[in-house]
């Protein structure tokens, strides 16, 4: 029964997780080929992030959603000025490379989108 019980919670767990929608963001490494992860976020709705971003430097960001449906991710710096969206040409990108034009606190509004 204990055994039956640990399954069953692995299930329920496993379940919320493979729901879950999340973002990562990379920075160039030692190699220009090279990204490192710097920070990640798990999407439950429409939701706005702050982060700072670097001058001059390119970030890699990749969007997952397990059940492949579209996100939208929109940037924005300090002024709320929209600067990049990863939706053009009437397509979303799940992949997208951000290059920095100054650093300072830029806003990053995320929100799956409903067909």
């Amino acid at each position: 029964m204990k055994q039956l019980s640990i399954v069953l919670i692995f299930l329920l767990f496993a379940t919320v997780i493979q729901a879950q929608t999340s973002f990562e963001i990379k920075s160039k490494g030692a190699s220009k080929e090279q990204y490192v992860p710097i920070k990640g976020y798990e999407i439950t709705g429409a939701k706005e992030y702050t982060y700072i971003f670097s001058e001059q430097s390119t970030y890699h960001i990749k969007i997952e959603d397990a059940n492949n449906k579209p996100v939208l991710l929109k940037i924005y710096n300090k002024d709320k000025k929209e600067i990049f969206s990863n939706f053009k040409n009437q397509k979303y990108y799940d992949e997208i490379s951000f290059e920095c034009p100054r650093t300072e606190m830029y806003y990053l509004k995320v929100e799956p989108v409903s067909n």
